[in-house]
């Protein structure tokens, strides 16, 4: 995820750069400058919200290890409550997206709609116990939007791990 980690370089630059600077809410002041300064103050404070749920939701459990043994071991009001989370996370992340001036949401989703998409994505397939085709109908039009991103500069660069046979060999 080289543009996704685009923004922790930057948070690691900036902590390196003033470390006694960061206090008990780095997280937050981070996010709302990060969000700030590449989205403008308007979008700025509902950016970092956003992005901190992100990275409340991907501690719980990154989509790299989810599988069903972890999804049978979830007590039944916990595991409810993280599908509400992981289906409001997937709203919010597509209405910021439509709220954004167009020239910001390929940016957004460059280096950070499609992490939020996936991880959500990732959570309900796995609690909800959907199948490789619902997997597919949802990771397709990420890729087919990453494809048009920035007029088709990296189209190709992100390759569909999901076919009918188990695991692309690409």
């Amino acid at each position: 995820d080289v543009f996704q980690a685009e923004m922790l370089i930057d948070c690691f630059g900036r902590l390196a750069a003033k470390p006694d600077s960061w206090g008990a809410d780095a997280q937050d002041v981070f996010l709302h400058s990060w969000a700030k300064e590449n989205f403008g103050e308007k979008y700025a404070e509902r950016i970092a919200r956003h992005m901190a749920d992100y990275y409340n939701l991907g501690f719980i459990r990154k989509p790299e290890f989810m599988c069903l043994k972890w999804t049978w071991n979830l007590p039944s009001d916990f595991r409810r409550n993280l599908i509400k989370r992981y289906r409001s996370h997937l709203a919010e992340t597509r209405a910021i997206d439509k709220d954004l001036p167009l020239e910001k949401r390929d940016l957004l989703f460059r280096l950070a709609g499609v992490s939020c998409e996936f991880l959500a994505h990732a959570g309900i397939i796995h609690l909800e116990g959907k199948d490789r085709k619902y997997a597919k109908s949802v990771i397709e039009p990420l890729h087919a939007r990453w494809d048009k991103m920035d007029e088709g500069k990296w189209s190709g660069f992100w390759y569909d791990t999901i076919d009918e046979d188990g695991l692309s060999e690409k």
